[in-house]
């Protein structure tokens, strides 16, 4: 569940070959033409219908990397409530910082994207502007208590200096993985996934 770029989680995907499947269901909005979600909740709604069509019967995991980790949990939300086959959600050093934070929160991520010109030249304005959108929609997301098993797994070098705040949902399991924000994602990718896949099978699940 990127809010960003698909792209984001190719290193870790690939750390699944073989074993797991694993579908990256991209955000709307970062095409031309596309239309933005004009809530949080209307796009979790439209995102849920789309794992529906892919999954059918199927069990599955959804995982979300940064703030994808909330929509992602709005999702497991309103697919358990439809008796989905949802059996637990991972989430990738996702945060909800408190709002005396957000503003250095946001610059924190805003640094880290100017540091990967590549990124960024991947984007078209379209893009940039999407991902600003999207993750605004959860900057005042509160999490409602869910049927399933959440796994928080956290980089070992926080975004936020000093960073002593709460999971986003209390009940997660957490883990720490190498890197920072973005190395997770990065080069220290396939150790994230390792975290994901040992938490993935001791509990039993199936990523589709």
């Amino acid at each position: 569940m990127p809010l960003a770029g698909a792209y984001t989680y190719a290193r870790f995907a690939s750390g699944f070959r073989g074993s797991r499947t694993v579908d990256v269901l991209a955000t709307p909005g970062f095409l031309d033409g596309e239309p933005l979600a004009e809530s949080g909740e209307v796009l979790a709604q439209v995102q849920t219908e789309r794992v529906l069509a892919r999954t059918g019967d199927d069990p599955f995991v959804l995982v979300g990397y940064s703030s994808g980790g909330l929509l992602a949990l709005a999702m497991a939300a309103l697919l358990s409530e439809r008796g989905a086959p949802v059996r637990s959600v991972a989430l990738l050093d996702t945060y909800l910082p408190p709002p005396d934070r957000m503003d250095e929160f946001v610059t924190a991520l805003m640094r880290g994207m100017t540091d990967r010109r590549d990124v960024v030249r991947g984007l078209t304005g379209t893009g940039l502007s999407a991902m600003a959108w999207n993750c605004d929609l959860f900057a005042r997301w509160s999490a409602a208590p869910l049927p399933v098993p959440v796994l928080s797994v956290r980089a070992d070098v926080p975004l936020l200096a000093g960073d002593g705040s709460a999971p986003v949902v209390a009940e997660a399991d957490i883990r720490t993985t190498d890197g920072d924000h973005y190395t997770l994602m990065e080069e220290h990718a396939s150790r994230t996934a390792a975290l994901v896949a040992e938490w993935l099978t001791e509990a039993g699940h199936r990523v589709v």
